[in-house]
This record gives structure tokens, sequence and C-alpha cells, in this order.
């Protein structure tokens, strides 16, 4: 335990097995049901941080329409339907200044 505690490790003795705080009994669901999830970042911020990223990373944007697409998704970490992704990418086209040549090529303004 000293060589442990050296090494900058949290090291305790327990007497019994359901003294460890890792298998302490959570909070029944009941408790939970009348809690409000945390708050999720707004939408606008996680778009003005996709842009951001856009502009910083000159050499590695996306060069085709269908990459955009995946990348900001993939960014946003969801999953969403033809029409959805549609709309976000003419959200995304009004803010930047983005153009699509009609074979999916795009030009940064």
């Amino acid at each position: 335990m000293k060589h442990l505690k050296e090494q900058g490790r949290w090291i305790g003795r327990q007497d019994a097995f359901a003294d460890l705080p890792f298998l302490r009994p959570t909070q029944p669901l009941s408790k939970l049901a009348g809690k409000a999830p945390p708050p999720a970042a707004p939408v606008g911020d996680k778009l003005d941080d996709f842009i951001t990223n856009l502009k910083r990373n000159e050499a590695n944007r996306p060069k085709k329409e269908k990459t955009l697409c995946t990348n900001r998704a993939s960014h946003f970490g969801d999953k969403l339907t033809e029409a959805q992704t549609d709309a976000k990418l003419i959200e995304l086209k009004q803010r930047t200044g983005i153009t699509v040549e009609p074979k999916g090529i795009i030009s940064y303004g």
C-alpha cells in the first residue's frame, strides 16, 4: 500500500466487499424518475464550433458534399434522416457561404 500511495494512487482497505464504493447500490430508479436530465449544449453553439473547425483546418476541409454531411453528423453525434441532413446542410451553407457545384464538389467562400 505504501508503494502505491507513493505513486499517487488512491488506495484503502475495506472490511468487506460490500463496503467497496464501486459495489454499493445506486439510487433506485424511482428516485431518479422525478429529476430532469442535465441540459444539453445548444445546437447553435455546436454549429459555431463546427464552422470554426472548418475555418481553422483549411487543408483538411471536406472536398465533397457527402463528406461534409458525414463530418457534420459525426461532430454532432447524431443520426439524421436524409431530409434532416439536407436542412442542416442548407443552414450551414447560409451561415458560411459554402457553395456546392453540380458534381457535389464544395467551394469555400
